[in-house]
């Protein structure tokens, strides 16, 4: 399916880019050999992409929702420039990943809100963001034929395991998600929701030679909090992340570490988990993060522009509240020339979180330096800021 310009139906050209990254670099090559001495040899490092060097360096890692569709695109989201944008086209996997290549971001994160079932072909599940859809992202970066050049880690968007919860044993919408194991009408709930349901599926669709793995070969996994759709926590979250890491070493050989929070107190300092990550808050916090003793790993969060959901709709609690605005630029934080998107969603590179590690001795930078790198970020020139994927900040990561 090609994408059309809304203005005036032309096909848009960015939906080709991805594709023919290969093409493109084959053909430059030849035209370099063609104009050159027969004896001449053209080294094959400078006409081939190149991952960014990160040894030792931040790592950038925006993560990216995967919602957008044209049905959610209403009057109070800036409208996309191409149609169809719709995140179950080839076409939108196919530009991200020339997004992610023209930023040169090789390390991506892709949120799971899970399945309601284990079918491998269930493509449903709450949030519209079941990580057996993501299958399309990695299609879309082999044709590019730049597997080599992403690393990806897996984000869970814990809150949507209350829903998952409720539907496997049949309660009540709502119901609050009894992290024990084991409760009243409730069995194997570790297995059964956190691991079949909403972890697995993630780790069964991006090919293991695609994980980000942090130092020792540890994938990494990331969630915010989601304490107030929860009860019975005290020692569970510490005891779901230890099981869910002897699932994935039976699975799949590696044990993972955990970056995240808790009202648990024995999750801090479980062996599994590395850091904590705080998120931005509006309107003077663009970006927080924290240093978790004895790991010495720092993970935070880092936004340049945003807009609270409901600041443009009149009646909503905050609608005209400033007080949930990051302003990115002027006074008025409007939306005008490279402002404040007026919209409050970002663009297929979106979310921004600063996740950073200085367990070898080195000083880990200032978030405030990862703020222009952002901007850059959000502001391709393929489709305009504020599409519709998913709420929230860009992704950064840095060791």
């Amino acid at each position: 399916m090609k994408h059309v310009s809304r203005r005036g139906g032309r096909p848009a050209a960015h939906t080709r880019l991805s594709i023919h990254l290969k093409s493109l670099v084959l053909a430059a090559s030849g035209a370099i050999l063609a104009g050159s001495a027969a004896s001449a040899s053209v080294p094959s490092s400078d006409v081939t992409l190149q991952a960014p060097v990160q040894g030792n360096m931040p790592i950038f890692s925006p993560l990216c929702g995967y919602t957008a569709n044209e049905s959610v695109m209403d009057a109070n989201k800036d409208i996309p420039l191409f149609s169809p944008y719709d995140s179950s086209t080839d076409a939108w996997w196919d530009n991200l990943v020339a997004e992610l290549l023209q930023a040169r971001i090789t390390n991506v994160s892709f949120a799971t809100r899970g399945s309601y079932t284990t079918s491998p072909g269930d493509l449903n599940g709450p949030g519209n963001m079941n990580p057996r859809r993501l299958k399309q992202f990695v299609d879309a970066v082999n044709r590019a034929g730049v597997a080599s050049m992403f690393k990806v880690a897996c984000f869970l968007d814990a809150p949507s395991t209350q829903s998952i919860y409720t539907n496997r044993y049949g309660l009540a919408g709502g119901t609050l998600e009894d992290m024990a194991n084991n409760s009243a009408g409730v069995t194997n709930h570790w297995q059964e929701v956190w691991w079949l349901r909403y972890i697995k599926p993630w780790f069964d669709t991006v090919p293991q030679s695609m994980w980000f793995l942090e130092s020792g070969g540890h994938p990494r996994m990331e969630f915010w909090g989601q304490d107030q759709l929860t009860t019975n926590r005290q020692g569970n979250y510490s005891g779901m992340v230890d099981y869910i890491s002897s699932q994935m070493q039976t699975t799949y050989g590696v044990t993972p570490v955990f970056v995240g929070a808790s009202a648990d107190t024995t999750f801090a300092t479980d062996a599994h988990v590395i850091g904590s990550n705080p998120w931005f808050q509006p309107p003077n916090a663009p970006f927080r993060y924290t240093t978790t003793p004895g790991t010495g790993y720092t993970a935070g969060t880092v936004n340049a522009g945003f807009i609270d959901p409901n600041f443009f709709i009149p009646g909503a609690a905050d609608y005209q509240n400033w007080n949930r605005v990051i302003r990115r630029n002027k006074p008025d934080g409007t939306g005008v020339n490279g402002d404040t998107s007026r919209g409050r969603w970002m663009p297929p590179l979106q979310r921004t979180a600063i996740i950073m590690s200085s367990r070898d001795g080195r000083t880990s930078p200032s978030p405030r330096a990862f703020i222009g790198i952002t901007l850059h970020v959000r502001t391709r020139g393929t489709i305009p800021t504020s599409t519709s994927t998913c709420c929230g900040p860009i992704r950064i990561c840095a060791r």
